[in-house]
């Protein structure tokens, strides 16, 4: 989620502070270790579930017993703390933007501005991203530009300017503790928050490349790269930093910029300096806001198109530029508005990068609690992928459930002493109203139909914001009590008795059924409210399974009756094109390339010349009409 620099810099006074240079540098790194726990738990799992859309919210469905309540209590957490950890996420880094733009402020007027200018800057950010995303404006290479040549940009003019540098034993041994608080190892537990924001969001390849090919290896592959580039970034970023210092107690004062990390620049550069480099970082701040804010409301669009969402049928509905807008605005408006607790509060930016570090930490390691809650050890729940931990599997679980425990705790913590309501960490807090409230909708609302069997039907000719869909329960509504639907030609028979049928029209008009349910015969997975799927065969495929063995069965009876012709079916083939059915003497002629009959027309291979094709319609010269079978 946060990048190097959105991650480290706006919190390198707390870092300065709770425990100072030794502690940056060496937790940072410990840090790291615990959560290469949670890195390889992730990416064993993912390994075992290539092709499978969802994320992190699948993973633990499947891990989960068929039928326990887990397997639907655990997804709807998974969920929501998702969702919300990215919008609080987003809320952190427009409110770095806002700390450091109120910076920019105090060295141009050389005074301190008062918290609601702070504030209106918050919310600017958080309007202003939220604008780029509604009108669809790609900012992702520019993006990806930025970071990469603002961290070398960072590395190069400390290296350049800096004439008095610290030396190494002060930058890996100094200890400073400015908490009030005296006992150190409890500073040395604040020292974790610093690390615990920044190594986020490495499940990115989860949601992104998952169904791409040999995603069995690309997923998990994708993930440890991330978390290596991270971790490798950071600890260069902080020696950066750090080896910037001259002076420890003018730049935790502050009394220039009223912000560490930029004090930093300020007394190594200038004031004409200073604003340059803060408007690489105000330019970071932005970019990574803006991308946060958008897988926000993608995964709110997700929640929405699954009924889990208040005001679902509502918020589903996308702009014309296929945006989810007005999810999108909900997760601004819900950003914007965190900016408020500054008001009343100095320590905010500790309150919200505690709570995003706790939530996502909850969500990454909930697979893994899972597999420790209900073991699997013929791996009929969780298959073994390319990337397997074999024996060490449990234990790398129970490591990674350990560390989101110990993290929860520490991120809570409060971070100055004495205790003021200005000074108390209100991570806390934050925690307790997400879960009242994921957990109070879940008993007022959500365990009555989350998880159960639904039906969505959508008919031909509603537009984007007129879906007319219900959703019913297996213990309440009935199939024959839903809205009827257009005559079909098929039916469920062949994708399993408990599968239930999914009417959609696609972006072209056509019509198209398909199918959800855990006993979908072929591939033992489901199709989304959306018409989805998520499972390695894609509807088409299943269609084109389903038309073969009924095609089967209607040959058989033809054989039955005369034994010397076999019936093709001409609509699997273009349409103006003539059917010849051939005789067992011609058939033998044809022996070697498959029973099957001959066709011709202008619409065969593009050329009109004769052509052969099986009992099943598929050319004898290699041609494969399985598209035109499904346009059927």
């Amino acid at each position: 989620m946060a990048s190097v620099m959105t991650g480290i810099v706006p919190l390198t006074q707390e870092g300065l502070i709770t425990g100072g240079p030794a502690l940056m540098v060496f937790v940072f790194a410990l840090t790291g270790a615990l959560v290469l726990m949670v890195v390889l738990s992730l990416a064993e799992i993912s390994s075992g579930f290539p092709g499978v859309k969802g994320g992190l919210v699948e993973y633990t469905r499947r891990l989960s017993p068929s039928g326990h309540l887990w397997q639907r209590l655990a997804p709807w957490v998974a969920g929501w703390l998702h969702f919300l950890a990215y919008t609080m996420g987003a809320a952190s880094v427009c409110f770095s933007f806002a700390l450091f733009a109120t910076a920019g402020v105090q060295i141009a007027q050389g005074t301190t501005p008062p918290r609601i200018v702070t504030v209106a800057f918050h919310i600017g950010a958080a309007i202003f991203c939220g604008m780029v995303n509604a009108f669809k404006i790609q900012l992702s290479l520019l993006s990806m530009i930025w970071h990469a040549v603002g961290t070398v940009i960072v590395l190069i003019t400390v290296i350049a300017a800096q004439r008095d540098p610290p030396t190494i034993t002060w930058v890996f041994t100094h200890f400073e503790n400015g908490t009030g608080w005296t006992n150190n190892v409890y500073v040395c537990m604040l020292g974790f928050i610093l690390g615990g924001f920044t190594f986020t969001g490495f499940d990115g390849p989860i949601h992104t490349e998952y169904n791409q090919p040999n995603a069995a290896r690309l997923v998990p592959r994708g993930i440890l790269v991330g978390f290596l580039s991270v971790l490798l970034m950071g600890e260069v970023l902080i020696l950066t930093l750090l080896f910037a210092i001259s002076d420890l107690p003018s730049v935790l004062e502050a009394e220039e910029t009223g912000h560490a990390g930029l004090e930093i620049f300020y007394l190594l550069l200038g004031e004409n300096g200073c604003l340059w480099m803060l408007v690489l970082f105000l330019g970071t701040f932005l970019f990574c806001a803006q991308g946060i804010l958008l897988v926000a409301s993608e995964i709110g669009h997700e929640l929405a198109m699954l009924r889990a969402l208040p005001g679902s049928a509502y918020f589903e509905v996308a702009n014309q530029r296929g945006q989810p807008g007005r999810v999108g605005w909900l997760v601004t408006t819900i950003a914007g508005a965190v900016g408020l607790l500054y008001l009343v509060n100095e320590t905010a930016l500790i309150a919200l990068t505690s709570v995003v570090a706790i939530e996502l930490n909850i969500v990454y390691t909930l697979p893994a609690l899972t597999r420790l809650i209900f073991p699997d050890p013929d791996h009929v729940r969780c298959p073994v992928g390319p990337f397997s931990l074999g024996r060490w599997s449990r234990l790398v679980d129970a490591l990674a459930v350990g560390w989101a425990m110990l993290a929860t705790i520490i991120f809570c913590f409060p971070t100055a002493y004495p205790i003021t309501v200005e000074d108390m960490n209100y991570a806390c807090f934050l925690l307790i109203i997400t879960l009242t409230f994921i957990f109070g909708y879940w008993f007022y609302s959500g365990r009555h139909w989350y998880g159960l069997a639904e039906t969505t039907i959508r008919r031909p000719g509603d537009q984007a914001d007129e879906i007319a869909s219900t959703t019913t329960t297996t213990t309440t509504t009935t199939k024959e009590e839903a809205e009827p639907v257009p005559e079909r030609l098929d039916t469920l028979d062949s994708y399993g008795r408990n599968a239930k049928e999914l009417y959609h029209d696609d972006a072209d008009g056509h019509q198209h059924y398909q199918y959800f349910g855990d006993d979908v015969e072929g591939q033992g997975g489901r199709v989304d409210v959306r018409g989805v799927h998520e499972s390695d065969q894609s509807p088409s495929q299943l269609h084109h399974q389903k038309y073969l063995a009924e095609e089967e069965e209607e040959e058989d009876e033809v054989e039955e009756k005369d034994p010397k012709r076999r019936r093709g079916d001409p609509t699997s083939v273009p349409m103006g094109m003539q059917q010849f059915v051939l005789t067992e003497e011609e058939e033998e002629e044809n022996e070697g390339h498959g029973e099957g009959m001959a066709r011709i027309g202008r619409g065969v291979g593009g050329s009109g010349d004769k052509q052969e094709l099986d009992e099943r319609g598929h050319y004898q010269h290699g041609d494969d009409v399985e598209s035109i079978q499904v346009a059927r």
